[in-house]
């Protein structure tokens, strides 16, 4: 039998942790990390499936159904939302379940920051199972309603960025899933919700000065810090949404400054932001913490962590088709230090294996498969893999900053 990944995760056995446990009926469909049984989360579910129709590898399908099933039932919080019969901070119902404790124990339930739901619709379009498409469906509802309902996003208390802790992730998976299921549905509730995120984070951004980032100016979180990481995570609702919004007309110049600014930022180079470019011996990374210059942090500014151009690549890839002469270098840059060592960044090393991140590996290979579909499909008429980018190729930093942002096509404005 060929060895996959897939067919480790069926068997139970790749968990290199001292201690690799056994599958039960409950856990059966889960990914084993470091804090228990993840439900499958960053979409492992897309990812077994998605496989599955590119190679028509078995292994992937057998171990992508079983993620199915736990997905829409151990690892789904079916609930009444109006008798929830938890008393916790919000209404939990339609959320998957944690990725710490006893599938989300007492304490952590169920989160929209750790809640996707493009596997279900995919799983529910191979196997014509309506109750896969009713936990899509349920998960969505969850997000719609944790973000205001019939009533606009940070409408209602305590929705608001202070008490968000500068997780920006919860706001930009609840818009992948808005904009995924109104494509699915039709119904325009969701599309009119996904909107509704999107000027949150357009708002929010222009409170920290339309820099390209959204810190954290909560009660509990890290005072002024910036997390890159949960930008790349929200970069993904904002692309599903950028795509959507073109095909219907309604994209404005103001949508495509953010995620232009989003990713200049994101590309600026340490301390005035949060890229440590490449060099002779190592690979251009982010860091997780960033502090912006002139405030006084929590935390300082962290080194570098190769495994966050997985969330970046899509993004740098999407700017580089709209604008070419400035985006294409550094998105080419990030794209190929992604491939060869955001799982490995051993440069020696190479495969779908890695013991570089003990007891958190599923996170980096979940990330590369989640993300990096639109970059992948972007590169392969751009990126040489005998090429060696040269010197004066590399990160543009604030070059679009200090040209005063890439030329764009005619976009429309709000109201118009």
């Amino acid at each position: 039998t060929r060895t996959t990944l897939f067919s480790l995760f069926r068997r139970g056995l790749y968990y290199p942790i001292k201690v690799p446990k056994t599958y039960t009926w409950r856990d059966y469909g889960d990914i084993q990390w470091a804090e228990g049984m993840s439900a499958g989360h960053y979409d492992w579910v897309r990812a077994a499936l998605k496989h599955y129709l590119k190679t028509g590898n078995l292994e992937a399908l057998r171990w992508g159904m079983a993620a199915v099933r736990s997905a829409v039932s151990v690892d789904h919080a079916w609930a009444s939302p109006k008798t929830p019969a938890l008393n916790d901070w919000t209404n939990l119902a339609g959320f998957a379940r944690y990725e710490k404790g006893n599938h989300g124990g007492v304490d952590f339930v169920a989160r929209p920051t750790h809640s996707w739901l493009e596997g279900l619709f995919l799983a529910a379009a191979l196997t014509g199972d309506p109750w896969v498409r009713e936990a899509a469906i349920d998960m969505a509802e969850g997000d719609w309603r944790f973000w205001g309902g019939s009533n606009p996003a940070f409408s209602v208390p305590p929705r608001d960025w202070n008490a968000l802790g500068g997780e920006v992730r919860i706001v930009g998976w609840p818009l992948l899933a808005q904009v995924v299921t109104f494509r699915e549905t039709g119904d325009r509730k969701y599309w009119t919700k996904a909107r509704e995120l999107m000027d949150a984070l357009l708002l929010e951004e222009a409170v920290w000065g339309q820099k390209g980032y959204i810190g954290d100016r909560s009660r509990w979180g890290y005072a002024n810090n910036v997390y890159p990481l949960q930008h790349g995570y929200t970069a993904k609702g904002m692309l599903a949404f950028a795509d959507l919004a073109m095909a219907r007309g309604e994209w404005t110049s103001e949508y495509e400054a953010l995620l232009t600014r989003w990713a200049t930022w994101l590309t600026t180079p340490v301390p005035n932001g949060p890229y440590y470019p490449p060099t002779a011996t190592t690979a251009g990374a982010f860091a997780f913490y960033w502090c912006p210059p002139g405030f006084a942090c929590a935390k300082a500014t962290s080194q570098p962590e190769v495994a966050y151009n997985a969330l970046v690549v899509d993004l740098l890839a999407w700017l580089a088709t709209r604008d070419p002469a400035t985006w294409t270098p550094i998105a080419r840059q990030v794209f190929r230090d992604y491939v060869y060592r955001s799982a490995h960044p051993d440069p020696a090393i190479v495969g779908f294996l890695t013991n570089q991140y003990p007891a958190t590996e599923t996170k980096i290979l979940g990330w590369m498969q989640l993300f990096g579909d639109r970059a992948a499909q972007w590169c392969s008429s751009r990126c040489s893999p005998t090429r060696e980018l040269r010197a004066s190729e590399g990160p543009v930093g604030t070059r679009a900053a200090e040209k005063g942002g890439p030329s764009m096509p005619a976009a429309r404005r709000p109201g118009v």
